[in-house]
């Protein structure tokens, strides 16, 4: 039957081409020398920068700092272009369009803000993204022929679900809101899963995680079908992917994307980093002025996407930090690797002399003793006190959480109350986790008005 979904899987990619042929360089260029895929990247960028310069919204900004595309001719160069934001989005939404592009070709996407600032921009209709899923499936060793599940803000009902049960047949497809999970929902969608036995199940974080939940206080196991569980949209801290993975009984891999662009980054099977879809997406780690840091520094992410030309984003900063890895990985893919993105600059936390504590060390607090947590939430209070809620393990003991305090209390530079509150579960927004929120800016913007 497998084989059976395969062939019709493939027959059905007939009908696009484009979809087939971009696959077909992906798998290609992955295994390209590090020369090859910077000379490509490159290429591409070039490409894309002559498209742009006949948007209204880059035209005013080339000019702006008095420079001409054809200027750009080294990496010096491309960082001397400013860093598009989402304000500048929100207030040119039509501006970023090229010349001549239809606009009966392009859909608006939103995203929901999980930095603080719902967005909505034009994308083009028919990019094929999937492509890039289907790339980073296959180094778990699946297809996207095969059975999966799926937790989501969204699932399909009546003929919606008709028409997608008859575009993926006959693989088969589940769904599962993550703005709904009930335990009767839960249930229900465990009994689908049973029935179906995917070998994929995808989800946000929060709601993987709240899943396993049930799985865990009902006794429960997913078939043992299953051989990949792909969380997205927030960090996956090592002890929250230790306890799914005891859970799932089956490897847990993060992948990094935006509504804005879709697919950026993803582990493979080494769980070593992520690795770059830099073929198409070049990714820039940048500090305050938007220079480039070292590797191995961290720093703001920033994003061009070389594949969607009827509306780029050149340097896009998606409001995260990250770091990129020198190493390469031992799968044989050479695409360069980013380290897990590890925070949100939104949430970092805010001390009382007005310094920054960067969210992406705080998702870590745990990591020299994941097994005590099953996960955990900081949250700083508008008086500048940092809670840490946690929800122990069997083996949690309080001389474990004393270690955590005092890496805490380091960080902080005792500015700040640190107090910690075991609880029961910690809830999510709709799927989306946040390991860190603070509540001292909106004061701060409280007391200035």
């Amino acid at each position: 039957m497998d084989s059976l979904k395969q062939i019709v899987f493939d027959f059905k990619q007939v009908c696009r081409p484009q979809a087939r042929r971009l696959q077909c360089e992906l798998m290609k260029e992955q295994f390209l020398s590090s020369d090859e895929l910077y000379a490509l990247n490159w290429k591409r960028r070039l490409a894309l920068l002559r498209i742009a310069e006949t948007a209204p919204f880059y035209k005013r900004r080339f000019q702006s700092i008095g420079m001409n595309v054809g200027d750009v001719k080294t990496e010096a160069d491309y960082e001397k272009i400013p860093i598009v934001t989402r304000r500048d989005i929100q207030e040119n939404q039509d501006d970023f369009i090229p010349r001549g592009v239809d606009k009966s070709k392009l859909a608006i996407a939103s995203t929901g803000g999980s930095t603080g600032e719902p967005l909505k921009l034009w994308r083009p209709k028919h990019l094929p993204y999937d492509v890039f899923a289907a790339r980073m499936l296959s180094w778990w060793r699946i297809s996207m022929a095969d059975n999966s599940a799926y937790i989501f803000r969204h699932g399909y009902k009546g003929f919606g679900k008709l028409v997608n049960d008859l575009k993926w047949f006959p693989t088969q497809r589940v769904f599962l809101n993550a703005a709904q999970m009930t335990d009767e929902r839960c249930f229900r969608f465990y009994r689908h899963c049973c029935a179906i036995r995917p070998v994929l199940l995808v989800g946000y974080v929060g709601a993987i995680a709240q899943f396993a939940d049930f799985l865990e206080a009902r006794n429960l196991d997913l078939p043992p079908s299953l051989r990949a569980v792909w969380t997205t949209s927030a960090p996956l801290p090592e002890s929250l992917r230790s306890r799914l993975e005891s859970i799932y009984r089956t490897p847990v891999y993060s992948q990094y994307g935006c509504c804005e662009m879709g697919h950026l980054a993803a582990e493979c099977a080494e769980k070593r980093g992520l690795h770059i879809h830099s073929d198409w997406r070049h990714l820039e780690i940048v500090d305050l002025s938007g220079a480039n840091v070292a590797v191995g520094q961290a720093g703001r992410i920033v994003v061009t996407d070389m594949l969607a030309r009827e509306t780029p984003l050149i340097r896009y900063e998606l409001g995260d930090q990250g770091r990129l890895l020198s190493s390469h990985c031992a799968c044989g893919c050479r695409l360069p690797l980013l380290d897990t993105v590890k925070g949100r600059i939104s949430d970092n936390l805010i001390l009382p002399d007005g310094s920054l504590i960067s969210g992406e060390y705080l998702t870590t607090i745990f990591d020299e003793c994941p097994e005590i947590v099953s996960n955990f939430r900081v949250v700083q209070h508008e008086n500048y006190s940092v809670e840490v809620l946690y929800v122990p393990q069997s083996c949690c003991s309080e001389d474990a959480l004393q270690v955590v305090r005092k890496h805490l209390q380091v960080l902080l530079r005792d500015q700040v109350p640190i107090e910690f509150g075991a609880v029961q579960k910690i809830e999510h927004n709709r799927g989306k986790m946040r390991f860190i929120e603070t509540h001292v800016e909106s004061r701060k913007k409280a007391d200035s008005a």
